[in-house]
């Protein structure tokens, strides 16, 4: 089984829809977010429309900006570099 396919067993994938559209335009105008940080602002977005409010990720600088989510730092696997 590739990782690819592992993950997609293991975790429900999360799609662009209008809800989550809807809630993209208010975190940009709430957040006042750009660029590059847009990406980030989509993931945020898409957790909402689905009622999520927590996050697991190595990169919780990238979303601390968002009040609406709790976020859970990932110990990386140094073993796994």
């Amino acid at each position: 089984m590739s990782k690819i396919d592992e993950f997609r067993n293991t975790f429900e994938v999360l799609y662009d829809n209008e809800l989550s559209m809807t809630k993209l335009k208010e975190i940009v105008s709430k957040y006042k977010v750009c660029k590059k940080d847009i990406y980030d602002a989509n993931i945020a977005a898409a957790m909402l429309a689905n009622q999520l409010e927590e996050l697991f990720t190595f990169n919780i600088k990238d979303f601390e900006l968002f009040d609406e989510i709790r976020l859970f730092k990932i110990a990386e696997d140094k073993e796994a570099s």
